[in-house]
């Protein structure tokens, strides 16, 4: 074991100048310990030595060239690399070997990968990265340096069999994500979050039998989509890519034949899935920019048969292409705004769900020319789609070129059986907005929005809760403030169910912000009103947001702003305004359930909840999964919190099968939560217990379930909600909780 003591350390002044570790040694930093590169040395930790462990460091300033690696640079096996911050390297910050485990890690601004998976010399496999910050890699932008290289990214896998990719943070990398490049096979990448990458989120290609499932996927590909766009490109870029890739059941065992992409959270991304097939690309072809490699699954497909002459045969004219086919996508949700991305109206490839090839042209020999795959891989590959929920601007194109919903889900495409685009099978969609672009974002112009008293608006580009510009209230006159928009009888909207909702802040305390809605009709005349508040804005953004029902007859909306404090120079800033389609008012709780009302849904009260330990317990109108209320947990100390049910025995129960579930969110990471319910005989003994956890909590709603018997004798039941992470001020947000048969 090596003992790094807080401080800089080097290691030495020439440019090979490395850490050579002997097998199974262990690598520890003190707080505060860095080695640094100095801007000479290429490599930190090199050779082929198994089993080294590397943790609690940091390790900067080293220059490995492209396409090599700073901290395991020759991809030892088994190596353990946990706990350390790896940042402002040239190259790949960490080389990724056979059996290697990469975990709670910051990989940040390195020069060209957070991490590469890649053996020179034969297959990599079952590989491990899980808990990473991965973010702001490829400083060096070697796209541009050298244009279609393919060797950018958060993270690149390359010949990799068997590899998991999950519970990482994967953001604001100048590139794609992740990056499957070329028959990696068995690969999972699951419950990542990954936002505002220059490029895809994910990208597969050349590939084979992959799960793609609950990762949280926002806002990527925008910087990449408007380049396309700008050059007139129409090419539908995702935030999911699939490219010649696919299930093959005679690959690995065929462990995921059928390629899984469901479970995932798409939001504002510049488009949705692609399912694409290069019609000139396949082993032998000029076109296959992987020159050295051809297909897996049948060893007689190889650079001596797929060539002319051979190739137009059986089996090679079917095992020479690295294909799109078995791809399921299914029981995804999809969101997209055009506004919001920064798409214009005209623009062509963005909010795309596609399933699409090219002709094919060369070369001249080749057996896939004009339409045949154009022909085969929305129809003849089994690549479907079903049970998705479309929200927004959604196109859909498949073959070679666009279809409307209803064509894309009928013959011969049959795709997205069982899916709604807002809320319909075929109709058009909703206007998710009743607000304008720049009334709801402010980030064309200040909207509609006027003074109405002791106040002056403004567009401003200093603070946004999203996007680049809020609307600024700066309040004139003390005792109360308010704006408004300026054009009466308002926008149009239509009765129902309806989510009102706004982002506020303010740099000084003691501010407060509400939102009055008028549903009025075609005359204006006013036929009801909803409001939200926020009863102390701070320097942190934070949300209202309701629920509510447009009054019958409703066809008009108009919007206010007041505040009831301030004085003359304070200031505060409003973002992110809607009014639009919601989900209907509040249901009560599922019948059987044990717990009281607002127990269970928060709406009118904190219910029976109070602290346990190092946490706070309130009702909070900031998140809601269901209504307009939740449970906010403040954590108040770290190693683990609890809130409880008041009384000493809890809740009445009876003995019998029985269910358990919670909804939970946080914007904090590496958090958990676990409901356990005691079952209690009559003197308040306990009988048993059952309980339902949430291992990692993420910014979306999820869902805990649970089942199990309450003892014979159970006469009550006490809940409890506890997790085991955590530091101070962070917060859970908790709702809809169920007990009950």
């Amino acid at each position: 074991t090596f003992w790094f003591a807080p401080g800089t350390h080097t290691l030495g002044s020439g440019q090979y100048s490395q850490i050579m570790p002997p097998a199974n040694s262990v690598f520890v930093g003190a707080p505060g310990a860095v080695i640094d590169g100095q801007g000479i040395n290429q490599y930190a930790f090199t050779q082929t030595a198994a089993g080294v462990t590397i943790r609690y460091l940091t390790i900067q300033g080293f220059v490995a060239p492209r396409d090599q690696g700073v901290v395991n640079h020759d991809s030892g096996a088994n190596w353990a690399i946990t706990n350390n911050t790896i940042t402002g390297n040239a190259g790949a910050a960490v080389m990724v070997g056979p059996g290697d485990v990469l975990s709670y890690n910051c990989l940040k601004a390195n020069g060209q990968y957070g991490f590469s998976a890649y053996l020179r010399t034969a297959a990599n496999t079952n590989i491990t990265v899980d808990h990473n910050e991965i973010t702001a890699n490829n400083t060096g932008n070697w796209d541009v340096v050298i244009p279609g290289c393919g060797c950018v990214g958060g993270g690149k896998l390359w010949n990799t069999i068997g590899g998991k990719v999950t519970n990482n943070w994967i953001h604001n990398n100048i590139g794609p994500g992740i990056w499957a490049d070329t028959n990696n096979a068995a690969i999972v990448i699951d419950g990542n979050y990954i936002a505002d990458n220059d490029d895809e989120a994910v990208i597969y290609e050349t590939s084979y039998n992959a799960a793609i499932t609950n990762n949280n996927l926002l806002r990527n590909a925008i910087v990449k989509g408007k380049s396309f766009a700008a050059q007139g490109t129409n090419f539908p870029v995702a935030a999911i890519y699939i490219s010649e890739s696919g299930g093959d059941s005679r690959v690995d065992g065929g462990l995921y034949a059928t390629m899984n992409i469901s479970g995932n959270n798409l939001v504002d991304n510049w488009g949705g899935v692609t399912l694409w097939e290069n019609a000139d690309r396949f082993c032998g072809s000029p076109a296959n920019t992987s020159a050295t490699f051809c297909t897996m699954g049948n060893p007689a497909a190889n650079f001596n048969t797929c060539v002319a002459g051979t190739i137009n045969n059986a089996p090679y004219l079917s095992d020479c292409r690295w294909k799109t086919q078995n791809v399921a996508v299914h029981d995804n949700q999809f969101a997209f705004s055009r506004a919001n991305v920064g798409c214009a109206a005209a623009a062509v490839g963005c909010g795309v769900q596609a399933i699409v090839s090219n002709w094919g042209s060369s070369p001249t020999w080749s057996p896939y020319l004009g339409s045949t795959i154009i022909d085969t891989i929305a129809t003849q590959q089994n690549n479907h789609s079903a049970n998705n929920t479309y929200t927004g601007d959604w196109t859909f194109s498949a073959g070679s070129g666009p279809v409307s919903f209803s064509s894309w889900q009928s013959a011969p495409n049959n795709q997205d059986t069982g899916s709604t685009l807002n809320g319909s099978a075929t109709g058009p969609p909703p206007p998710a907005n009743a607000l304008d672009s720049d009334t709801s974002t402010l980030e064309g112009s200040v909207g509609h929005w006027i003074p109405w008293f002791s106040s002056s608006v403004a567009q401003n580009a200093t603070q946004a809760q999203s996007g680049t510009h809020s609307l600024q209230v700066n309040v004139t006159a003390p005792y109360g403030w308010g704006v408004q928009t300026d054009n009466w009888p308002g926008f149009d909207v239509a009765s129902g169910a309806q989510t009102v909702s706004f982002w506020g802040s303010a740099p000084v305390s003691g501010l407060d912000a509400t939102m009055n809605v008028q549903w009025r009709d075609s005359t204006g005349n006013t036929l009801g009103t909803s409001t939200i508040t926020l009863g102390a804005l701070t320097s942190t953004w934070q949300q209202a947001k309701a629920n509510v029902t447009a009054p019958a007859g409703t066809a008009k909306v108009g919007v206010t702003f007041s505040g009831t404090t301030g004085i003359a120079g304070n200031s505060l800033f409003l973002d992110q305004i809607t009014v639009g389609p919601g989900s209907a008012v509040t249901p009560p709780p599922p019948p059987g359930n044990l717990l009281d009302a607002d127990t269970a849904t928060l709406e009118r009260s904190v219910g029976r909840w109070v602290p346990w330990f190092s946490a706070g317990s309130a009702q909070s109108t900031a998140q809601a999964k269901v209504g307009t209320h939740s449970l906010r947990i403040n954590i108040t100390a770290a190693n683990g919190w609890g809130v409880q049910l008041n009384g000493p025995t809890g809740t009445a129960a009876a003995a019998g099968p029985k269910n358990i579930s919670f909804w939970a969110k946080t914007a904090n990471k590496n958090l958990n939560a676990t409901v356990q319910v005691q079952w209690r005989d009559a003197n308040g003994n306990s009988l048993g217990t059952t309980s339902a956890t949430l291992a990692l909590l993420k910014s979306s709603w999820l869902k805990a379930t649970a089942t199990g018997t309450a003892p014979a004798g159970t006469t009550f039941a006490s809940v409890t909600l506890t997790g085991t992470t955590g530091v101070v001020g962070n917060l859970i947000y908790v709702d809809q909780f169920y007990v009950g048969s």
